[in-house]
C-alpha cells in the first residue's frame, strides 16, 4: 500500500512537486551545512526532481565520490551517468564544458581504479581531455603572448624560440 504522503504528492501538480522537492533539498543542505556530503544521495536526488541542475550534479558527483570510497562502484557509476545526463541538459558554455571535464575524469578515474571497461574508460577520458584543449590553448596563447612582454630586453631570437616552444605544445594537444 501507497503512504498517505506519496499519494498526496501523485496528485499534485508536476509544477508543485518540482517546488517541493527543491525546498526540502535547501532545507536539508542548510540544517546539515558542512555535513550536506553525507547526505549527498538525498540531495542529489531531491535536487534532480527540483529541476536544480547544477546542484543536483554537484550532489550526484560528491555521492558518487563517496560510493567509489566505499568500494560501492556500480552506484558510482550510476551517480555518474546521471550527473553526465543533467549536464547535457544544461546550456552549452565554458563552465558547463568545465563541469563536464572534472565529472568524467572523477568517473574515468573511479572506473579505472575499479577495472572497469577499458573500453568506457578511455572513452571517458578522450573526452575530458576533448573538454579540455580549448581551455589549455587558451592558457597557452597567454603564456606566449605574456613570454613576449616579459621579455623586452632579451634578444628576439631568444623571444622567437620561446613562442615556437609554446606553439610546439599547442600542436601537440
Amino acid at each position: 500500500f501507497p503512504t498517505r504522503r506519496s499519494s498526496d504528492l501523485e496528485r499534485t501538480s508536476a509544477a508543485r512537486r518540482q517546488r517541493w522537492h527543491r525546498a526540502v533539498a535547501e532545507h536539508l543542505e542548510r540544517a546539515y551545512g558542512d555535513r550536506a556530503p553525507e547526505i549527498a544521495s538525498s540531495l542529489a536526488s531531491h535536487y534532480d526532481q527540483g529541476r536544480d541542475l547544477a546542484r543536483a550534479v554537484h550532489f550526484h558527483v560528491l555521492a558518487a565520490g563517496r560510493m567509489a570510497q566505499r568500494f560501492a562502484n556500480a552506484d558510482a557509476l550510476v551517480s555518474y551517468r546521471r550527473a553526465l545526463a543533467l549536464i547535457e541538459r544544461m546550456p552549452a558554455s565554458a563552465e558547463r564544458d568545465g563541469v563536464e571535464m572534472r565529472v568524467r575524469s572523477a568517473m574515468a578515474s573511479s572506473m579505472l581504479r575499479n577495472r572497469f571497461e577499458a573500453g568506457e574508460t578511455i572513452a571517458q577520458f578522450e573526452r575530458a581531455l576533448e573538454l579540455a584543449r580549448p581551455a589549455l590553448r587558451h592558457d597557452l596563447d597567454r603564456l606566449r603572448v605574456a613570454g613576449q612582454r616579459r621579455q623586452p630586453h632579451a634578444e628576439a631570437g631568444q623571444r622567437r624560440k620561446l613562442v615556437h616552444q609554446v606553439a610546439r605544445l599547442a600542436r601537440q594537444l
